[in-house]
């Protein structure tokens, strides 16, 4: 009985080997220059596409309690709210719209990472991504 048991064990480690063995294979013929996200969103993180404008929207306003200066206001406009806080529009950072012809194609993108990085607005696959400007 222990020779079956061997045997048995014997051929799970031989199964076991050529698994992993065929893993390592499969993983390194791989694309390794894959991009990640796969594809630019239209809007940047946190904006809302609107369909009756056709533009993308802060999710939220950027609210300052009552009281509060903020830290940068050239070019924006500061209203009050009913509460007493601030509310600071950007108008070059508050709405953004994906159909404007700077930003389509290859020298779109790149509009759209300055933009990104202009307004410090988060944007997956733009912000930070310095290989979308170096082809221009």
């Amino acid at each position: 009985m222990t020779e079956f048991k061997f045997a048995i064990l014997l051929v799970a480690i031989i199964a076991l080997i050529i698994g992993l063995t065929s893993v390592a294979v499969l993983l390194s013929k791989g694309d390794i220059k894959s991009q990640w996200p796969p594809f630019i969103s239209k809007c940047p993180d946190e904006y809302v596409y609107n369909n009756s404008d056709n533009k993308c929207r802060p999710n939220y306003p950027n609210i300052f309690p009552p009281n509060a200066v903020p830290t940068s206001t050239q070019g924006k406009t500061i209203t009050t709210d009913d509460n007493g806080g601030q509310i600071v529009n950007d108008s070059s950072c508050d709405v953004f719209d994906p159909s404007h012809r700077d930003f389509e194609g290859v020298q779109g993108n790149c509009n759209k990472k300055k933009w990104a990085d202009d307004c410090g607005v988060s944007w997956d696959g733009v912000r930070g991504n310095e290989s979308l400007c170096e082809d221009i």
